[in-house]
Order: C-alpha cells, then sequence, then structure tokens
C-alpha cells in the first residue's frame, strides 16, 4: 500500500472529504505518569487540532506529584476527557487499560509530556481519506498510517523546536485504526521501555500497512525526567524486546 502523502488534484471532491474527515470517530490514549509541568500543553495541542475527538482516554499510572489532580480539572471544562488511575505498572500497561475502553474508530496516542503539531490529525486523517478513496481501506482495515516528530528543547528560556525531522519508532506519531490490534496485540507489559518499538516490530514482521509520510505530527518534547534517559532500563528493555521477537521467528519457523 503507497502512501503518497499528498491529495491528488482530482481525486477527492469537497463533499466527499469532508464526509471522510467528519465520520470516523477517534479515540485519544494518553498514559499519565508524573507530567505535571507538561500535561496542560499535551491537552492544549489536542484542543487546537480542529477536530473534536470522541474521548481522550487518560490513564494515570501512579503519579507522585500533581498529575492526577491536574487531569481531573482539565477534564471539568473538557467533557471528552476521560481519567482514571492506576498502580505504577509502565507505559504499555497504561496503554492497554486506555485501549480496553476505547470506543473510537480510529485511534491516537499521545504521551502526556508531548504536543501534537499543529494540523497533525488534519493531515493524518487526510491521508486516511485518500486511502478509502483510491485504495479501498475502511476503518476496519488493519492500518497504520506514520508521521515524524521533531524534538522540543528549553533553550533561551523557552521551549524551542530543534533539530531535523526525524522517523523514531514511536507510536504517537501516527493514525490506527482499531483492528490494528487485534492483528497485532496489545503492548508488552514486560517492556517499561522500547515497547513502542517492539510494538511496530511486530506489525511490520507481520505485514501490516504502515505509509510513512513526511509531515511532523509530534513535538517531541526532551527533558531531566524522560524515561528514554534512564540507560540501564532501555539497555534491558531492548534486550529483552531483541530476544522475545527472536523466539517468534524460531517459533514460526518450528511451525509452532
Amino acid at each position: 500500500m503507497a502512501g503518497t502523502g499528498q491529495i491528488p488534484g482530482n481525486g477527492l471532491n469537497f463533499l466527499f472529504f469532508r464526509r471522510m474527515l467528519s465520520s470516523p470517530s477517534v479515540s485519544v490514549i494518553i498514559p499519565l505518569f508524573n507530567a505535571e509541568r507538561f500535561f496542560a500543553r499535551a491537552i492544549h495541542s489536542i484542543r487546537n487540532q480542529g477536530i473534536e475527538p470522541l474521548e481522550i482516554l487518560v490513564v494515570d499510572d501512579g503519579s507522585t506529584d500533581a498529575s492526577l489532580e491536574i487531569a481531573r480539572e482539565l477534564a471539568r471544562d473538557y467533557p471528552p476527557m476521560r481519567v482514571w488511575s492506576q498502580p505504577n505498572r509502565g507505559p504499555s500497561s497504561a496503554r492497554n487499560a486506555a485501549l480496553r475502553q476505547a470506543r473510537g474508530e480510529l485511534l491516537f496516542f499521545l504521551d502526556a509530556d508531548d504536543e501534537y503539531a499543529p494540523g497533525a490529525w488534519k493531515f493524518l486523517l487526510e491521508q486516511f481519506a485518500v486511502l478509502q478513496k483510491n485504495e479501498g481501506v475502511s476503518t476496519q482495515t488493519p492500518l497504520v498510517i506514520r508521521g515524524k516528530l521533531q524534538h522540543l528543547l528549553f533553550q533561551k528560556d523557552s521551549w524551542q523546536l530543534y533539530g531535523e525531522p526525524c522517523d523514531l519508532t514511536v507510536v504517537n506519531t501516527n493514525l490506527y485504526t482499531r483492528p490494528v490490534f487485534d492483528v497485532v496485540g496489545f503492548f508488552d507489559e514486560d517492556l517499561r521501555s522500547c515497547e513502542d518499538t517492539d510494538w511496530l516490530i511486530r506489525a511490520q514482521d507481520l505485514q501490516i500497512p504502515m505509509p510513512q509520510h513526511e509531515k511532523v505530527t509530534l513535538y517531541y518534547r526532551r527533558h531531566d525526567a524522560n524515561l528514554t534517559l534512564d540507560k540501564a532500563l532501555a539497555k534491558s528493555n531492548r534486550l529483552l524486546m531483541f530476544k522475545k521477537r527472536l523466539d517468534r521467528q524460531r517459533a514460526k519457523q518450528n511451525g509452532s
């Protein structure tokens, strides 16, 4: 399945495009852990997309700061938000808890310390509409439409974009149909790091269509509490991820 990144000039008429944009319901899933400094900005970036989601599912993963209270306060003024908490089990567990509750036909993910780029949803939904029109996909087609990210760094007293757009194996740059999780499965709760890379590798191994586009859809914030700064955790989880992949490949070769 090819992703051109552009809407063909003679492809979609206005009424068709408007119908495709407005029809699929959207769920947003946010695992929340100790992000009191940034969470309001994450929600602001959703509200700035100009597209009303069916629901925003926020799962507080045992925060020890004011994150849960901030989320509940924001939800009072924003009806799509649903907030609940669980003991700390890691981002995979929090995402999976929300996935089990999600009602949307299309899914977005966002970490509580990141932000969507302006126009991100519009762009990804446009690409979905193109595939509906030109290739016959639907919300029942297992599919991932991928964007890129750009980093946010605190410089000169403000958060500024830096570096070039890049294609990192994170789940938050993308749009997903709900059935893709029926095929690939949920996030591996054995992994507290590299869990998004693991999921995308599993999707790739199963030959899930994942057209990649050049559009920046996510601003990825670099700060002193990033989970990726725990090098020991990242290393051990990366090794576990590759071991599990090797085990799957061996099982497939053995016909089990």
